[in-house]
């Protein structure tokens, strides 16, 4: 299954997630509405209860090794956007 279809399930599960970096497609708070709009809940730090941490553009590493630490899974912003792709595809 590839990354995106993984964070797909995910975000149709709702849970918590914790973005580290910059979505250079959107502002922060642009992109928590989006995350708000899903029922996801956002936290500012990965914890055992954390569905996914996001990173993007200048991620912060010492997240992403918690993370790690934890077993969270870790999807990168291309994951995210091609994950949205698959939870809300366009209507033609």
């Amino acid at each position: 299954m590839k990354q995106a279809e993984i964070l797909a399930d995910l975000i149709r599960k709702g849970g918590k997630v914790c973005l580290t970096g910059e979505m250079p497609e959107c502002d922060r708070l642009e992109i928590m509405n989006v995350f708000n709009a899903m029922g996801l809940e956002i936290q500012t730090s990965p914890s055992k209860h954390l569905s996914f941490l996001l990173t993007a553009e200048g991620a912060i590493q010492s997240k992403i090794d918690r993370a790690k630490t934890l077993g969270i899974p870790i999807f990168s912003a291309d994951d995210f956007w091609n994950a949205i792709s698959l939870v809300y595809p366009s209507t033609k």
